[in-house]
């Protein structure tokens, strides 16, 4: 009994750290330098309109990405178990359409606020999130799922 705990333990990818706290990160580091030193990305007012060019796509990845996990009662936690490979919707141009969608509405904060120093602290977000949390993700599932991972990998693009 206690090797089965012990194994369903395990059962999870080996993320550095869940993917909301390191987007958290980047816009409290992107706040708290522009406290201390302004930095504006443009001075247009078009910084009023272009953010809804990033956050209406990112709230469609997002909303559709979970729909997935609430219809097959999965959790989207990444320390929790992967029951199964969604090809579908969202997932049949993403592999990652979750991260997408809230990178892109990083993006359309980062407009919003008019804040440069959000833009330049997704650049460290981005690269954990890649090194740190989807290709551990990766390992992950190719581990867990073998062939089926591997034949979704070569159909469907990382990103977008």
């Amino acid at each position: 009994m206690a090797d089965q705990n012990t194994e369903n333990a395990k059962d999870h990818a080996d993320i550095v750290m869940r993917p909301p706290f390191i987007y958290l990160i980047a816009l409290g580091c992107g706040i708290g330098l522009n406290y201390l030193w302004q930095l504006a990305i443009s001075s247009a007012d078009l910084m009023a309109y272009l953010p809804f060019l990033f956050v209406i796509p990112g709230l469609y990845f997002m909303i559709f990405s979970m729909r997935f996990f609430i219809k097959n009662n999965q959790h989207p936690d990444p320390l929790a178990p992967t029951n199964a490979i969604y090809q579908d919707g969202v997932y049949g141009f993403s592999r990652n359409p979750m991260y997408v969608g809230v990178t892109l509405v990083y993006l359309a904060l980062s407009l919003w606020f008019n804040n440069a120093w959000m833009l330049i602290t997704l650049i460290p977000a981005l690269i954990t999130m890649h090194y740190g949390v989807v290709l551990r993700e990766e390992i992950y599932l190719e581990e867990k799922f073998g062939q089926e991972y591997l034949d979704y990998k070569t159909k469907v693009r990382r990103w977008f």
